[in-house]
């Protein structure tokens, strides 16, 4: 776990990178005079937290790391960057099938005036879409053209990149400090962690007597469309979601971390940064920001608590950034009711199938993506419990034996309580569609997953070997069911390096968004909207 000062740092420098595309969506879409006001609100958070990390790193200037310790942040960083050099950002790696809308995307940001509009059923209308991720590179792309834009992506992925692990080290409470193997194997977690796709596509095959498709770079994350009717749930595994949509992934885990740390120390976060990188948030993936707001209501509940016999009133600094936060997600929030919502939205059963095959299908899911590691981890937890308080008041859930003076593995409280509501939101979110491909349930679900694998790691490499040996077949199945749960990150990993490339796509080869009917279809606008009747900038026709 960081300590306080390493923490403030983070959450300073992840404030700022969330907000940077607000800054440019103010500019860039927001008409005079709400524009100046979005824009000087930004710059003043951006500005504050500039002068917050200084002072952070000045102090920390001050304690300098061990040789050990070093080596274990060189070796992360090292995972880290070979990963991304295998997505396809930016065009090193080999491109998954969404790149070629994505960066069409990309592309119409660059060479199209803000905001921009597409020819749709015959008529101009804006394209209205969470365009976070590409903001930046945009701007960079209009100054300095299309290759500077995919190097400029690459490095701004890569710095998100780095924020969301180290907030996946707070989160799962995992000392890596001196340890660099400790650390490996938590990167590699990290890097590899998702469902059992390959089984789940093995076990369907199986059933319905049809011989084993071992191709080991098919992708997999739709396997369970193969029980032979399209059913849109899918669980991404940290590698796909790098790999086909950094877009989404990103901010949804630097979002997760803040508020996922902020329930683990409720004492000592301020609830308005919070708030402030959720409606940040929005611009790169609202679907995400929906995932974390139950962890959010978990962090207010757990702090009201700690001061209901000393409420105080914010103060003004706070009031306002509060103010900020919301002017932020509610013109956002505007901008995205815009769409023509010309989409599927309803629960699960409203689709054509026989209610009992739903209801199997749904498990059967469910079990293979989270469901047998989570159960496992569950059991694990039970025949561990040994129901003690340590003198900080923490709960001890695992001993190393039973002499109660031998101390065990020490599980927090708020730990469990993340674990637990993750599980809830994975088991509520296959009932519900929002888009031709599910987007609410392939989205929404990145916060819980991070928890999720991040509390699995916990487990797996914090607990004393004395401990292991106590409970050795509840953690040995818990490590197999999560190495089974690698191999789909490594398909996507094997494919990359069978195709891979390293090199931004040809400009002239790359299309527009009104080359996608589909993407089309999900990103056309109003222009009687709210947003562009009172807010946005007027479009200028398809250019």
């Amino acid at each position: 776990m960081l300590d306080a000062r390493t923490i403030k740092a983070v959450q300073s420098t992840s404030l700022i990178y969330l907000l940077i595309p607000q800054l440019l969506f103010a500019v860039g879409w927001i008409r005079f005079p709400f524009s100046v006001v979005s824009a000087l609100f930004v710059i003043a958070v951006i500005l504050w937290e500039s002068v917050e990390l200084v002072r952070s790193a000045r102090r920390r200037l001050t304690s300098s790391l061990s040789p050990s310790s070093r080596v274990s942040a060189l070796g992360a960083a090292l995972i880290l960057m070979i990963w991304l050099s295998l997505s396809g950002v930016g065009g090193i790696g080999f491109q998954n099938g969404d790149y070629p809308q994505n960066n069409a995307l990309l592309k119409d940001l660059i060479e199209k005036d803000w905001p921009i509009s597409v020819r749709f059923k015959n008529n101009d209308v804006p394209l209205v879409y969470y365009t976070g991720y590409y903001l930046p590179a945009a701007l960079v792309g209009k100054l300095l053209g299309w290759q500077a834009a995919n190097i400029f992506v690459f490095v701004w992925t890569l710095v998100g990149l780095f924020l969301a692990f180290t907030w996946f080290a707070h989160v799962a409470r995992v000392k890596l400090a001196n340890n660099p193997f400790k650390t490996l194997l938590f990167a590699s977690l990290f890097v590899l962690s998702g469902g059992m796709d390959l089984f789940g596509s093995f076990l369907i095959s199986i059933w319905q007597s049809r011989p084993l498709d071992l191709d080991i770079t098919r992708h997999r994350e739709w396997w369970i469309t193969e029980i032979g009717r399209f059913i849109p749930l899918q669980y991404s595994s940290m590698t796909t979601l790098l790999f086909w949509v950094p877009q989404h992934a990103i901010a949804s885990w630097i979002c997760t971390g803040l508020t996922a740390g902020a329930v683990l120390r409720p004492a000592k976060t301020q609830p308005a940064p919070i708030a402030l990188a959720l409606a940040a948030s929005i611009l790169w993936n609202p679907f995400g920001s929906l995932g974390t707001v139950p962890f959010l209501v978990v962090f207010l509940i757990r702090r009201a608590a700690l001061f209901k016999n000393r409420p105080a009133l914010p103060s003004i600094g706070t009031f306002t950034l509060y103010g900020i936060a919301l002017w932020i997600a509610a013109i956002t929030t505007l901008y995205l009711q815009a769409n023509q919502f010309r989409f599927p939205v309803g629960f699960i059963w409203n689709i054509k199938a026989p209610l009992a095959d739903l209801a199997l299908t749904v498990f059967l899911f469910w079990m293979i993506e989270v469901g047998a590691l989570s159960l496992i981890a569950i059991l694990l937890l039970h025949t561990g419990a040994c129901r003690r308080k340590v003198p900080s008041g923490e709960a001890l859930l695992f001993r190393s034996s039973k002499d109660n003076s031998q101390e065990g593995l020490i599980v927090h409280p708020p730990q469990l309580l993340l674990f637990a509501i993750s599980l809830v939101v994975l088991g509520l979110l296959p009932l519900f569609r929002i888009g031709g491909f599910n987007n609410l349930v392939m989205r929404s679900s990145i916060p819980s997953l991070f928890i999720l694998f991040s509390f699995i790691g916990y487990l797996l490499l914090e607990m004393p070997s004395a401990t292991r040996r106590r409970v050795k077949t509840a953690y040995l199945c818990l490590a197999i069911v999560t190495v089974a749960g690698f191999t789909t990150s490594g398909i996507e990993i094997a494919r990359s390096i069978e195709h891979y490339r390293a090199a931004a796509p040809d400009y002239s080869s790359v299309g527009t968004t009104a080359e996608f009917p589909l993407q089309l279809q999900e990103r056309a606008g109003k222009p009687d909207s709210t947003f562009f009747t009172l807010l946005g900038k007027p479009i200028q026709g398809d250019q």
